[in-house]
């Protein structure tokens, strides 16, 4: 499938659970934002902080966040490749159950595989996560990169993303005792 036919099928598909403005939002290169992802179907708007925005809440915690919007709801669903956290698909539905929870983590499970092997073909969505200009050694050093970060349940380690970045890797022992270092 080439790239530029990912959005719409994202949002026709959607679309069959009665979803409609549809939001997909990738993590930015500074990890400090999500930024839309421009396509036909989908709707583009500001970026959303990570650290201050249901998009980010839902994007840091790996669930869905779900807000009535008036009379419908507006539903946050991360997008995870294993876990490796892709970004955000938003839209709306008229109503929540758990079958709609169950489909739309499935079906988010399977954009974020989409962006991931499809973002190997293509610069699309390389661009729309960058926020300032990049040399073309930095541009490559990005694709060699692991993912982000990796998460098991009981450990949650962030990869650095640059040199002069110092990283701190959280353990849970318990659900109630947190253990945590600094690496430099």
């Amino acid at each position: 499938m080439p790239p530029q036919l990912i959005a719409p099928l994202i949002a026709q598909e959607i679309g069959r659970i009665g979803g409609r403005e549809v939001t997909v939002s990738l993590q930015d290169y500074d990890q400090m934002t999500l930024v839309p992802l421009p396509g036909e179907g989908l709707v583009t708007g500001p970026e959303q902080p990570i650290d201050d925005s249901l998009a980010g809440l839902a994007f840091q915690t790996d669930e869905i966040v779900e807000r009535p919007w008036g009379d419908v709801f507006r539903l946050h669903v991360p997008l995870l490749d294993g876990s490796d956290r892709v970004g955000v698909l938003v839209f709306t539905l008229d109503g929540v159950n758990e079958h709609h929870r169950r489909l739309v983590r499935r079906l988010a499970g399977l954009v974020a595989d989409m962006l991931v092997t499809k973002g190997m073909d293509t610069d699309r969505f390389f661009q729309a996560r960058r926020r300032r200009p990049m040399s073309l050694s930095a541009e490559m050093q990005w694709q060699l990169l692991p993912p982000l970060m990796m998460t098991t349940p009981q450990v949650a380690v962030p990869v650095p993303s640059s040199p002069r970045t110092t990283w701190l890797a959280t353990a849970s022992t318990t659900p109630s005792t947190t253990t945590s270092c600094t690496c430099a």
